[in-house]
């Protein structure tokens, strides 16, 4: 295998536990090649106008406008690869719109990576992207985390992390939390992150008379999902699985809907629940044998930081990226079923 020299550019739109998952990567790979690493400032703008060669990971929440940015037009000799964290909310509405002119035509130099199956389905079944071009891998398990807070609650803390758009399904796990207080109230629900929709799923609470059960809290900080008895991931469409280890990390059990790739991380009855999409009732009475069952909790949420950490720390995820970057590029990726 012939390594060369990668440069990593890195924008300042990422969240600090996007971060924690992709630089342990970065460091890992530092170990076997050459990897400059760029913070990218207004000093890189047209970056790719200044006739440069090598190859090149992007790693950006707006990976779109960060390769307009950086002039991904004007690159003609060498590789660009690019990290699809995030997309911007007319993306999402609108599936089926084409890319913006310079995607249209995708150039050869660019490579997308991403993160999880439905993004994999979505970019080569959708957006038509060669399998040429387009590969798959998870993110590390999140490293340098803050130690769990203490706890001032004394009832029993559910939550999730994610971004407040309808993408992140947070109108069924209100229903969840609806169904739940008609059964007891000794549970209290957390919907952590932050997004477009916070008035939106505010007034939501309001109005359903829930707000002594459900708290909407604007962070971005990994440890407010370490005050959790246990994390809910019921996405509609996610583009990596780190809240799924960020609960781990913090030894919090998870009940998972069946999104595709969740078997990966979650291992249904073993180191937590995968449970059928859209079940209220079902996902509800799950909960209340976590309530019922404190151990089940202790149990399960150990089983899965020892499992992730096993599986998904930056020293096994690294070699991932080590064949994408440096291995055969004319390998073309199989269609994955889980990340």
């Amino acid at each position: 295998m012939t390594l060369n020299n990668l440069t990593c550019l890195l924008f300042n739109d990422l969240e600090s536990f996007e971060r924690s998952s992709i630089e342990p990567i970065i460091e890992k790979l530092s170990d076997s090649t050459a990897i400059e690493t760029i913070w990218v400032t207004e000093a890189q703008r047209r970056f790719f106008r200044k006739k440069i060669k090598g190859d090149f990971w992007v790693i950006a929440r707006d990976w779109r406008r960060a390769l307009d940015f950086l002039s991904l037009e004007s690159f003609r000799d060498g590789r660009v690869f690019v990290s699809v964290l995030n997309t911007k909310q007319e993306e999402k509405r609108l599936y089926g719109l084409p890319f913006r002119t310079f995607l249209k035509s995708l150039p050869k130099s660019l490579n997308f990576i991403v993160h999880s199956p439905l993004e994999f389905h979505f970019f080569q079944n959708i957006k038509k992207v060669p399998l040429t071009q387009l590969k798959i891998a998870p993110l590390a398990m999140p490293a340098h985390l803050k130690p769990r807070p203490q706890r001032s609650s004394n009832k029993f803390e559910i939550g999730t992390f994610c971004d407040f758009s309808l993408e992140s399904n947070i109108n069924f796990l209100i229903g969840v939390a609806h169904f739940i207080s008609k059964q007891t109230s000794q549970v209290h629900f957390n919907i952590l992150g932050r997004g477009p929709l916070y008035a939106h799923f505010s007034q939501m609470i309001n109005s359903l008379q829930l707000n002594d059960v459900v708290s909407i809290v604007e962070t971005q900080s990994e440890s407010s999902v370490g005050v959790l008895d246990l994390f809910l991931y019921a996405p509609l469409r996610n583009h990596h699985f780190i809240p799924v280890m960020l609960a781990g990390a913090y030894a919090v059990p998870v009940i998972a809907t069946d999104l595709p790739g969740i078997q990966d991380f979650v291992s249904n009855e073993k180191t937590g629940f995968i449970l059928p999409s859209y079940e209220a009732q079902v996902l509800g009475g799950k909960i209340l044998e976590f309530l019922k069952n404190p151990s089940l909790g202790r149990t399960l949420g150990l089983a899965l930081n020892q499992y992730l950490n096993q599986n998904f720390s930056h020293h096994f995820i690294t070699q991932k990226y080590r064949d994408i970057f440096f291995g055969d590029a004319s390998k073309v990726e199989s269609l994955p079923t889980a990340a």
